[in-house]
């Protein structure tokens, strides 16, 4: 009885789901487009280019990227993103955890 409950059909009809089970389907979900895990350098330049911060694009998609900043301090709201491969990009910061942000393309 325990399958039939992960079944499509059970999910259909309200059987409860476990909470770690539904939080991994809503963050699935969340995403726009797919992430494509990547390693590249670039730059963070802020301040109307005056200032720069080294960083590391761990991951990006279509929407936004995963970075690795020098000095998460540093890292500002706003601010263009410079690989040195690829175009550059407007960004905002949606989210910091520990040394790394995920931000938004703008």
């Amino acid at each position: 009885m325990e399958l039939a409950a992960h079944s499509p059909a059970a999910l259909s009809v309200g059987l409860p789901i476990a909470p770690a089970a539904q939080e991994a389907s809503n963050n699935s979900e969340r995403r726009i487009s797919p992430r494509r895990r990547v390693l590249k350098n670039a730059l963070i330049v802020f301040q109307s280019g005056y200032c720069t911060l080294k960083c590391h694009i761990l991951n990006m998609s279509d929407t936004g990227a995963q970075l690795m900043p020098a000095d998460i301090t540093q890292c500002p709201g706003e601010f263009v993103l410079r690989p040195t491969i690829g175009q550059q990009r407007d960004c905002e910061v949606v989210w910091r955890k520990g040394g790394v942000v995920g931000v938004r393309y703008v």
